[in-house]
């Protein structure tokens, strides 16, 4: 990914994919063009302003993957945000992010999360255009927040492509149940 990778998206395939697991109902970081669920949060409207409370439902996140810096969160930001909302109860919080397994946040996420589930393929996303996916050349993962406090979690390796993600976590009906 190049340029102003921020921007970039999430492709409709793998979205819906998670989606028929979920069943999202608010898209955390998105902009207005972007947005992949009726009710989102964009860098406007910071979902990191809004209280836990307003966010009901199952919750997608695919964050900035940019370095933290002034006036734009770094991934560890995204992942306590996640963790926090996730604690309220009524849904869980989903957040796709970069398989950067030797980083302080994704070992934070890990510790925090109750499901990693690594991507197979590789994710190709979408330019700010849309036009053609990008070639992307590290792995992502998929981190479940649901408000558990287990000092374990459970790891599984997803072929998106051609598993359901509900077969994929032990189940046989979509979408998992809380």
């Amino acid at each position: 990914m190049s340029a102003d990778r921020n921007e970039w998206r999430t492709t409709p395939e793998l979205f819906d994919a998670v989606n028929r697991a979920f069943r999202f109902n608010v898209d955390l970081a998105a902009s207005d063009e972007n947005h992949l669920c009726e009710k989102y949060f964009t860098a406007k409207s910071s979902a990191f302003l809004c209280y836990t409370q307003d966010v009901i439902g199952e919750v997608w996140c695919n964050p900035p993957y940019g370095k933290e810096s002034a006036g734009q969160a770094g991934l560890l930001a995204w992942a306590k945000l996640c963790w926090r909302i996730s604690h309220r109860e009524t849904g869980r919080v989903v957040m796709l992010a970069p398989g950067d397994h030797g980083t302080q946040w994704y070992k934070w996420a890990l510790d925090h999360c109750a499901i990693e589930i690594r991507l197979s393929p590789r994710v190709q996303f979408l330019p700010p255009d849309g036009v053609k996916p990008s070639s992307n050349p590290h792995p992502s993962t998929l981190f479940v927040f649901d408000g558990t406090n287990w000092p374990w979690h459970h790891s599984v390796l997803w072929n998106w492509k051609e598993e359901p993600l509900a077969e994929c976590l032990g189940f046989k009906h979509s979408p998992i149940p809380l």
